[in-house]
């Protein structure tokens, strides 16, 4: 059995019946998306990688132009891949397919290489106004954003306010993206 890349030409399974859709996704420290067996030996890296949240395998499959029982379309193969790589949550994608011997039916394989999804950013004027914010592009493994900003200003009543934004990419699989704002500053 072989396992063919997109870049390696899905067009010769046009038309196979896509059987099971397998999810691998790679953590974002110490693995390699050409090399899904590499895997980090510094404890510094693996500590992220345990602390990380995995994107739930039902978010990335949402992303997907095709679904089991659908026939094989490289076109949609290599969008979905390309889609996956825009999503701000995945850092690296790829989609490969494995024939069944004997059979019409193939499965399909999606390797999706994760990133580090929270982030923190310090803004400083002086010691009267800064602004502190943390974000995570993939709360809970959901592929949504949450921010949450603090400011701090002396000059202002209230001397503390607050801003967050929560943002949710693909709404049912329509690629609609709805964002909630709270600001009190």
């Amino acid at each position: 059995q072989t396992v063919t890349v997109a870049s390696d030409n899905f067009e010769k399974f046009t038309g196979s019946i896509i059987g099971n859709i397998m999810i691998t996704r790679l953590e974002p420290f110490g693995t390699r998306i050409t090399d899904t067996t590499m895997h980090t030996d510094k404890w510094v890296l693996k500590t992220a990688n345990d602390i990380h949240i995995n994107t739930r395998k039902k978010i990335i499959k949402s992303s997907l132009f095709f679904k089991e029982g659908d026939e094989v379309d490289p076109d949609k193969l290599k969008d979905s891949e390309r889609i996956l790589r825009t999503q701000s949550y995945i850092k690296d994608a790829r989609i490969y397919i494995k024939p069944k011997k004997g059979s019409k039916e193939v499965d399909v394989i999606v390797v999706a290489r994760e990133i580090w999804s929270i982030s923190a950013g310090f803004k400083y004027n002086d010691v009267d106004n800064f602004d502190i914010d943390v974000t995570d592009k993939n709360f809970l493994g959901l592929g949504q954003q949450l921010k949450n900003e603090f400011l701090y200003s002396a000059q202002t009543t209230p001397e503390i306010g607050y801003s967050g934004t929560y943002t949710v990419n693909n709404i049912k699989s329509t690629f609609i993206t709805g964002e909630l704002t709270y600001a009190r500053s």
